[in-house]
């Protein structure tokens, strides 16, 4: 009985700061980063899949949806359209990966497999049957099904043609894998590729696309082997003018100001990492610690739940969103439950023990 009651308060504790941190999937916010994708077949058939934004002008989706084809359209939720091409793929995974010149402001944020449990709830948009951003939702059936050689996920949402390509969304409304198919003559078995694998092909093509020049590596060396932060915030300057698309230049310029006391610059700094690069938990980590040291409590509130929403198991995060609530925003009750979610990390004996020494403090606290 005893286990039962513990099981039972556990199960409880975990549905309120749950509660505190994650939000249900604003669907409406991730729609307009669905897309749907139209290539020609043969006797002016089109063929209609799926795809969504990973960057601001890259999309992910099935390789077999663009196997071939010269003339690839994407349509917006807006009903406005584009023209795409080919920049990667991975012909094994069946992943492809397309450029298109009209920007997205907000891509989707690429999770991985650990980010998946048996039974978990989950969600996709795509245009079944030429039906555009249509929504359906089920069940994780299995996390490692292996389907002609490959390690698929298992699946019990309703899948149809043109499905295919689109995110695989779980309740944080982090893309955990892409519809892939279903099983032929079979009723709600469906399967989808891991985000792992959508993420290994974009590095690849990355590191294609914008190449380190020797310039740039030989001031990034000189940044780091400094001592001096106004030395480093002048060496990621100057990198950052040769490519301003490089987000980890802005979280260490943001780093060294930070270190001097310019919180001002410091966050400006880190804000442009977050845009720069989809799911930056470490910058929108320190992003929501420097507006906390200028006292724009709810603003870093807002910073470091965006973190946790990435990478829920992000230990910093956690606890820098609890001196928020704590030192900031005076909210006491949301500081305790942060602190016994803190708990339930992986965490050294040193901060266990300094967390429970927190946490006596607000026995009294429910």
């Amino acid at each position: 009985m005893n286990r039962l009651i513990k099981a039972l308060s556990l199960l409880f504790l975990n549905m309120l700061i749950g509660f505190n941190v994650y939000a249900i999937p604003n669907f409406q916010t991730i729609d307009p980063y669905v897309v749907c994708i139209e290539t020609a077949l043969d006797h002016n058939r089109k063929r209609v899949g799926s795809g969504f934004f990973i960057s601001p002008t890259v999309i992910a989706t099935v390789f077999h949806q663009v196997k071939d084809q010269q003339n690839i359209t994407v349509f917006y939720s807006d009903g406005n359209k584009t023209e795409a091409r080919l920049i990667g793929a991975h012909v094994q995974h069946d992943v492809a990966l397309l450029q298109v010149r009209t920007p997205a402001n907000h891509p989707l944020i690429l999770g991985q497999l650990q980010d998946i449990h048996l039974g978990d709830e989950v969600f996709t948009i795509g245009c079944p049957l030429g039906y555009e951003h249509t929504l359906s939702k089920g069940f994780i059936s299995h996390k490692n099904r292996q389907v002609n050689d490959e390690t698929l996920i298992q699946i019990d949402l309703t899948v149809n043609q043109g499905n295919s390509g689109g995110p695989l969304l779980n309740s944080q409304g982090k893309v955990i894998g892409m519809i892939y198919g279903f099983l032929k003559d079979s009723e709600r078995i469906n399967f989808a590729i891991s985000a792992d694998k959508i993420n290994d092909l974009w590095q690849q093509v990355q590191s294609k696309l914008n190449p380190l020049s020797y310039e740039i590596k030989q001031l990034w060396q000189k940044a780091v082997q400094s001592k001096d932060p106004i030395t480093q915030i002048e060496y990621y300057h100057q990198i950052i003018l040769k490519r301003p698309d490089f987000a980890k230049a802005y979280f260490n310029q943001g780093l060294a100001f930070y270190r001097i006391g310019q919180y001002e610059r410091a966050q400006a700094s880190f804000k442009q990492a977050t845009e720069k690069q989809s799911g930056y938990y470490q910058a929108y980590t320190n992003l929501g610690l420097t507006l906390f040291k200028l006292g724009r409590y709810n603003e870093a509130k807002v910073a470091l739940i965006k973190a946790i929403s990435i990478e829920p198991k992000y230990v910093f995060a956690y606890s820098n969103l609890a001196i928020v609530y704590e030192r900031g925003l005076g909210d006491v009750a949301s500081a305790k439950k942060t602190y016994i979610r803190l708990l339930q990390l992986d965490l050294t004996t040193q901060q266990q023990q300094e967390i429970r020494h927190r946490l006596k403090r607000y026995s009294n606290i429910q």
